[in-house]
């Protein structure tokens, strides 16, 4: 019987709970509200509402911005008491929540916030977009599963790349928000692309300023000299700095296009390597070796190694809308036996600097920097063949016959965030489509 009792409770309970009514008040004011029946009047929190008898029914006073439960009688209410700036906001804002499934709007602290749960991406993004004409403001406190959270992620970090902003990212604690450091003019930026979304944009100044991170592809290659004059690259020993403007090196998949020049045999690579440095940083690539020098001193000697090779240093600044500055500092060495002491040969050097200014992802050609005069004089010297990366070239008789040029192709691009290193298709792909446009 007692079973039976409870089962009767619940039941009711939930059906009561079912016919509760929605009531929105503006804060101070009174409203009557007929009331007839017993079971008295109870209000869940009184800061925010107070009854008072009046006549026939009850006025309900709204005392303080917020949400409570109402009961009179048998009939249940949930009362929200807004500021009056507020009540147009919150009855449009409430219009295009309740198409959500999972979510709700309150109010909090004085605050539009939107709570519930939030089960996909796309319905936070048609919210937003329906909203953002309307320039309504809110917080977006609703609960979200992981995998909507880096959906979001996702999808704020695309708004910002397209909007050339550097990358932030987007702190899920009570509420969503994002924490810029920067001028007036950035942060209001940020403000508009995230308002629409309820997250907030606070203005840090402990916030990391996050700098676009650049990549540097270098090649190093002997390339016929045919294809040098048709690319607009100088030859015969004087060094030369172009920024070429067109021809395959332009294209975005530049390592697999090196590779196609080189299995076409129009070109030899030597060396590949992808180097990554946050802007205004510098890089450096250095493929060599080091010969010992032997310092004899009273009762004492000494080894100081001395490096050859190819180094290349970089240093490039960027912003997130594409523009770059770069400065490339260019060292070339040899090791020459002509001018050496004893056992240990000389080392002959070029050293050269460069500095361009670019407003998109560019090719940089640098040549001159070893002469063929040297290359034909090294070439009867077995050991250069050992050299790395240079001695691929002292080896080669096309160089030595003047028919090809060392040429270091130099490519800096902003790597985005997320953005793959390398490309999951292999080097040859595109071999017929170099072939025919070379």
């Amino acid at each position: 019987m007692k079973a039976f009792f409870f089962f009767i409770t619940f039941v009711v309970t939930l059906t009561v709970f079912a016919q509760e009514q929605e009531m929105i008040l503006s804060l101070g004011e009174n409203r009557s509200v007929p009331y007839r029946g017993g079971g008295g009047v109870w209000i869940q929190d009184s800061k925010i509402l107070k009854a008072i008898p009046g006549g026939s029914g009850i006025v309900l006073k709204a005392m303080k911005e917020g949400k409570t439960s109402l009961k009179m009688g048998a009939n249940y209410f949930a009362v929200q008491v807004i500021h009056p700036g507020k009540l147009t906001n919150f009855k449009d804002l409430k219009v295009e929540v309740d198409r959500i499934v999972g979510l709700k709007i309150d109010v909090l602290d004085g605050d539009l916030v939107v709570t519930g749960r939030l089960y996909q991406m796309k319905s936070w993004i048609a919210l937003a977009q329906s909203i953002e004409s309307q320039g309504l403001n809110y917080q977006m406190r609703a609960e979200m599963s992981e995998s909507v959270k880096r959906d979001a992620e996702k999808y704020f970090r695309m708004r910002l790349d397209e909007a050339k902003l550097p990358p932030q990212s987007v702190i899920f604690s009570d509420h969503a928000e994002v924490r810029v450091a920067g001028n007036e003019a950035l942060f209001n930026k940020y403000v508009k692309i995230f308002t629409p979304f309820g997250v907030a944009v606070l203005k840090d100044a402990q916030a990391l300023d996050i700098a676009p991170t650049v990549k540097v592809q270098i090649t190093v290659a002997e390339v016929r000299r045919n294809l040098t004059d048709k690319w607009g690259i100088q030859t015969g020993g004087s060094y030369s700095a172009t920024l070429l403007s067109d021809g395959k090196w332009q294209a975005d998949e530049f390592k697999v296009q090196a590779f196609a020049l080189e299995e076409l045999g129009k070109a030899r690579i030597l060396a590949s390597p992808n180097i990554i440095c946050r802007s205004g940083k510098e890089a450096e690539f250095m493929a060599g070796g080091e010969i010992p020098i032997q310092i004899v001193r009273y009762r004492t000697s000494d080894v100081v190694w001395k490096s050859y090779g190819i180094r290349l240093k970089v240093k490039p600044t960027a912003d997130s809308s594409g523009r770059m500055s770069i400065s490339i500092d260019t060292e070339i060495s040899t090791l020459d036996k002509s001018t050496g002491i004893a056992d240990v040969p000389g080392i002959l050097t070029n050293h050269v600097s460069s500095h361009f200014d670019l407003t998109r992802p560019q090719t940089i050609a640098l040549s001159g920097l070893l002469k063929n005069e040297e290359g034909r004089g090294h070439n009867g010297l077995p050991f250069l063949s050992r050299l790395p990366i240079l001695g691929g070239l002292f080896s080669s008789q096309e160089y030595a016959d003047n028919k090809t040029e060392l040429v270091i192709f130099v490519r800096p691009s902003i790597l985005k965030e997320g953005e793959e290193e390398e490309t999951t298709r292999t080097p040859y792909q595109h071999i017929g489509e170099v072939g025919e446009k070379l």
